[in-house]
């Protein structure tokens, strides 16, 4: 088991390790795509991209987080 502030998760439920894993990859996802949004510059391809992407993960993070798929 990691030891990460996930770990109640994993604990709680038969595969909450990896669910808990799969969480924090999502958050790390989001980390790396924020990073990209502030380093680009508003109005180009990049930017735009990575907002669009981030949205997306985002959607799917607060899906996961409520259902767990």
């Amino acid at each position: 088991m990691s030891d990460s502030p996930a770990d109640p998760l994993g604990e709680a439920l038969p595969d909450g390790d990896e669910l808990a894993d799969r969480a924090l990859e999502q958050e790390d996802t989001g980390k790396q795509l924020l990073e990209r949004i502030e380093s680009s510059d508003v109005g180009t391809a990049d930017f735009e991209q990575a907002l669009t992407e981030f949205i997306a993960a985002m959607r799917e993070h607060i899906d996961y987080g409520t259902t767990g798929s």
